[in-house]
């Protein structure tokens, strides 16, 4: 079956999806928001620790800085894997919704079904793009920090 990109406009399946997933949404703008702000913390305190090391004036608060930011990107690896974890229970708890075929319609069941497995796994393209960009920001931030962070130390 072809979707076309149109089908990949969250409005035309939204009203479709199951309160668990919708909530999962939510879930997912709260937790993209964090990463992106913490992404920019650790970037903010690498870059003032490249200014104070270049000046000469560094202290040991500033290796306490260092060792932090290390924490919160290992934090937040370990937070975007959960993230992907509770995308799979919700997208499998919910999957055999689409095999209910119940219901006045005009439309043959397999067409019915095709739909609705078109909707979950539309929605869990869009996830796991989200997903994906999540992991690739946290990557690069992490690779240049440990670049950064091994040349100050």
């Amino acid at each position: 079956m072809h979707f076309p990109l149109g089908d990949l406009d969250p409005r035309s399946f939204w009203i479709w999806l199951p309160f668990i997933s919708k909530l999962f949404t939510l879930f997912l703008v709260l937790i993209s928001v964090f990463v992106i702000f913490r992404l920019l913390d650790v970037f903010w305190t690498t870059r003032r620790l490249q200014r104070t090391f270049a000046s000469g004036l560094h202290q040991s608060t500033d290796l306490r800085s260092v060792r932090v930011a290390e924490h919160r990107l290992a934090n937040l690896g370990q937070l975007l894997l959960f993230t992907s974890y509770l995308f799979g229970f919700c997208f499998f708890f919910e999957l055999p919704a689409a095999f209910v075929l119940f219901g006045d319609s005009k439309t043959l069941p397999f067409e019915r079904l095709f739909r609705q497995l078109g909707i979950y796994f539309v929605y869990a393209a869009e996830v796991f793009l989200v997903l994906l960009f999540l992991h690739s920001l946290r990557w690069a931030a992490s690779s240049w920090f440990y670049r950064v962070s091994g040349r100050l130390l």
